[in-house]
Formats: C-alpha cells, structure tokens, sequence
C-alpha cells in the first residue's frame, strides 16, 4: 500500500512543484507586472486572432477582415479553442504553454525510457525538459514554442515505438 500510495503522490508533488516554478518564473520574466504580461507582442497577436475566432468572427486580427497574419495558426486554433471555452483571459496561453511543457518533458521521458530502457534516464530527460530555460521562456512567452516542442516530441515516441 505504501508503494501505491507513493506511486500516486510522487508525480502531484513533482506537478505542485513544476506549477510552482512556473508561477514564480512568470512574474520575473514580466518584471513583475503579473500573470498577464508578455515578453513579446507577438503573443497578443495571437490571442487577438483566438479571440475573434472564439467570438465567431472569422480567423481576423480585425472582426470580419480575414488576413494571414498568425505566424503559428495551430497555436491559434488552440488559443481559440480554449477561449472559447474558458473565455478569452491572457492567462490561458500561459497555461496552454505550461500544459505543452510538461506534455513535452513526459514525452521525453517515455523517449529515454524507450531509447534506454531506464527510468532513472527517464526522469533526469523530463527534469531537464520541463526546467530547460528556453522551454520555460517559451511557456510562459504566449508564443507556439512548447506547442510545437509537444508535438516534435510526440512525433519522436510515436516514430520509437
């Protein structure tokens, strides 16, 4: 029982964990301005385009004037999808970001795990995936960046399987 119990416990701390570093990342990359800042403009353009798609409005920067100005439209799609749900907060691509980041140092795990067969391999690759530097910029950037870390990374289990 006591294994079990340590089985289930040891990954909802390693999250608790994870969350909290990032949480406290975020405010040092903002200067301290909160969840809501961004270091680039890029990731408000991006949830200018999931919020009118959210809305109805079409793929558009401006409602009913349809553009291609979305550099990563799947990162789009997801931002939409998730305001749409949620409601149009910037906070959600964080999360979007911080969700991709820990998907991708999961996959990375399975991946050592698969490549060599250790699980010790296993949990050094997802420690050092989810607390590498551009991973956490790019989580809490607004930007596609973990997104498409999350699929490379699925794309890499599915092709070693």
């Amino acid at each position: 029982m006591r294994g079990r119990a340590l089985a289930v416990a040891a990954p909802v701390a390693a999250l608790a964990l994870a969350i909290g570093f990032f949480l406290l990342k975020t405010r040092q990359l903002a200067g301290g301005l909160g969840v809501e800042a961004f270091p680039l403009d890029d990731a408000w353009i991006h949830m200018q385009f999931a919020r009118n798609l959210a809305e109805g409005r079409g793929f558009s920067y401006n409602p009913g004037v349809p553009v291609s100005g979305s550099t990563a439209p799947l990162w789009t799609l997801a931002l939409g999808g998730a305001f749409a749900v949620l409601g149009s907060h910037p906070v959600l691509a964080k999360v979007l970001g911080i969700a991709a980041t820990l998907g991708s140092a999961w996959l990375a795990g399975r991946l050592a795990l698969i490549w060599a067969g250790r699980r010790d391999l296993a949990l050094l690759a997802s420690v050092l995936v989810a607390l590498a530097g551009p991973m956490v910029w790019g989580a809490l950037s607004g930007m596609e960046v973990t997104l498409a870390a999350f699929l490379v990374t699925a794309a890499l289990v599915l092709h070693a399987r």
